[in-house]
């Protein structure tokens, strides 16, 4: 169970409190997975937007806000990346920064062989 409601921590201690839901996983597609089970699932991933840069400043504090902010909108557009449109859709839909590092905010879904050119012409 992640808490979410009336929670009393530092959004770092709750991102904390997901990792401990997987610890063998990362946090992020642990989110991921577990956001859909809860009626609050948009709130929590605005919140993990917004907390997760912090967490991974905490984690790299040689790291700029900005630099934590940049990877941590490429690594949420990266492993949405790896689920359905819809999920994509709503994840992106809480922040106009989030997006793949390679395909952007236009991911081709069902076009592999797009998805192969574009990821092998990427800079």
């Amino acid at each position: 169970m992640i808490p979410f409601r009336g929670w009393k921590g530092s959004w770092i201690d709750w991102i904390n409190v997901i990792q401990k839901v997987n610890p063998k996983r990362n946090v992020l597609f642990t989110a991921i997975d577990e956001f859909p089970k809860y009626p609050d699932e948009i709130a929590m991933m605005q919140k993990f937007v917004e907390a997760y840069p912090l967490w991974l400043k905490e984690h790299n504090p040689d790291w700029s806000m900005e630099e934590a902010r940049r990877v941590a909108n490429s690594n949420i557009g990266y492993g949405v990346g790896y689920y359905d449109r819809e999920t994509a859709d709503k994840w992106m839909s809480v922040s106009d920064s989030i997006a793949h590092p390679v395909f952007g905010r236009q991911i081709p879904w069902g076009e592999p062989e797009k998805a192969f050119e574009m990821g092998k012409n990427a800079k």
